[in-house]
């Protein structure tokens, strides 16, 4: 799949559901606006789940609050489906232009305000990357050097 040659979409409305290719286009780090607890902030740049090629021209933004554990699972999620390791202190730089697949949905609003559109509510790695795979153990002395007596 190659993501860079695909041209911009001029289609603004939402796609159907399903499984897109997707890369992050911007991450940070902030401040919740409501309730004021530290968060991270992902703008996805989706690509058409049904073979029409193109970006979508309206991206899609996630909001992650560090104090909501489905939030954090949601996200860690999404940086193992980059190739990354959800642990330790992990700069939202380093998930910029990274590649992966989103589920995403069309979200509509009932009082008829706000026009439908595209929420990225799931993530997996890219049909043919490798798995987010652990750094391996540290090596076992087996010579017996290290017992003390």
């Amino acid at each position: 799949m190659n993501f860079d040659a695909q041209p911009e979409s001029n289609d603004y409305g939402p796609f159907s559901e399903g499984w897109t290719a997707a890369m992050i286009e911007h991450a940070q780090d902030g401040e919740s606006k409501s309730s004021g607890k530290p968060m991270t902030t992902i703008e996805w740049k989706l690509a058409r789940p049904d073979g029409k090629g193109g970006w979508l021209f309206k991206k899609a933004w996630s909001y992650f609050v560090w104090s909501n554990a489905s939030q954090m699972t949601m996200l860690k999620k999404a940086v193992s489906a980059c190739g990354l390791e959800p642990t330790g202190n992990l700069s939202p730089e380093q998930l910029i232009g990274k590649k992966l697949e989103a589920y995403v949905k069309i979200e509509t609003d009932d009082t008829g305000k706000y026009k439908p559109k595209n929420i990225v509510t799931g993530f997996r790695i890219p049909s043919g990357q490798p798995a987010v795979v652990a750094p391996p153990p540290p090596p076992v002395n087996d010579d017996d050097s290290d017992i003390p007596f």
